[in-house]
């Protein structure tokens, strides 16, 4: 980073380190400043696009998280630390709300916090996709799992979504992950088939 663009950023980092100290705000081990956008954009006399640009590279880490139903940009400076349940979830409700154009309650968010706790470790996100990808595959799977709860005795209602459900994919996340299987294996079976000369056959050489 240039001396020019240090002494730009020079007054974030002085807010941030105030605001820590201060009124930190602890999660995944580390203490941060939290903030609406719109309050770090008041104090500094910049734009949002200004701040999101400045708080997008080192040294500042940022997260979001609602904080007594508001959403709150936390910063720091330093290391990213681990990857979190939660950044998890940031990632798929950040795919969500674009593919959708519909932003993610905080109900859904902590469906979204479940998923990422359940799915194996560094597969969430690509289950995630695969679901929103193939949602009427998703509901047939939800299907069959309501008919065997019904034939058990059990109270289950049979219902379809057109819509991708996050509260439903948290319910049956067993469901995303058969599909993940099924997609791996598909690729597997798909790379060891073997190559055959039929095609060969009319070849006018």
């Amino acid at each position: 980073m240039n001396k020019q663009s240090t002494s730009k950023i020079a007054p974030l980092r002085k807010l941030i380190a105030e605001s820590i100290a201060n009124q930190p705000h602890e999660l995944d081990g580390f203490l941060w400043a939290a903030h609406p956008q719109e309050w770090y954009c008041f104090k500094l006399g910049i734009s949002k696009e200004t701040l999101r640009r400045w708080i997008s590279k080192p040294p500042f880490v940022r997260q979001v998280k609602q904080i007594d139903g508001k959403n709150m940009t936390l910063l720091r400076e330093g290391e990213l630390g681990p990857i979190t349940h939660r950044h998890i979830a940031n990632i798929m409700s950040n795919i969500f709300r674009k593919k959708f154009d519909k932003p993610v309650t905080r109900k859904e968010y902590g469906c979204l916090i479940g998923l990422a706790e359940t799915w194996p470790q560094g597969e969430q996100v690509e289950i995630f996709k695969i679901v929103l990808a193939d949602w009427q595959s998703f509901m047939s799977g939800v299907h069959c799992i309501i008919m065997e709860m019904q034939d058990a005795g059990e109270d289950a209602v049979k219902r379809f979504y057109s819509f991708p459900s996050i509260s439903v994919m948290r319910r049956f996340s067993d469901v995303g992950l058969e599909l993940h299987l099924m997609k791996v294996q598909a690729s597997i079976n798909a790379a060891s088939k073997p190559l055959t000369t039929d095609h060969l056959d009319d070849c006018p050489f």
